[in-house]
């Protein structure tokens, strides 16, 4: 996004601009999910599974 400036705020008709910019806004949520991933398989070993706190 820094490379493409002030274009970079404006949603891209070229496909592979868009794809790219996709990956760019995408990419917070995609480490917020794995996250949340993490929590609910923790949850799971530990209150169904009855294992250790890990």
């Amino acid at each position: 996004m820094d490379v493409m400036g002030t274009a970079g705020d404006l949603q891209a008709q070229d496909d592979p601009l868009r794809r790219l910019q996709q990956v760019f806004f995408f990419s917070r949520a995609d480490t917020i999910y794995a996250g949340t991933n993490e929590i609910q398989l923790n949850l799971i070993a530990e209150r169904g599974l009855g294992m250790p706190r890990g």
